[in-house]
């Protein structure tokens, strides 16, 4: 489900004709990464479903929505 996030992350920004994510936000996403692998073991693994499924919701309701992207194609 991360990994949907951030390929929607990336599709929002192009869809939307942001620049590429910098250094900053990679480290970002990387450690956001570390956390929810970190917690997606044992007792711990619906609190990551969770966290996991908020990231790709803020992703896809963000400004640089590729959903917000899809209302603007003619």
């Amino acid at each position: 489900m991360m990994l949907a996030a951030f390929a929607a992350g990336i599709l929002g920004r192009w869809a939307h004709n942001q620049p590429t994510p910098g250094a900053k936000q990679i480290v970002q996403a990387v450690f956001a990464l570390a956390v929810i692998a970190a917690l997606d073991q044992g007792r711990t693994a619906d609190i990551a479903k969770g966290f996991a499924s908020l990231f790709l919701v803020a992703v896809l309701l963000g400004k640089n929505s590729p959903l917000d992207a899809l209302k603007n194609v003619k």
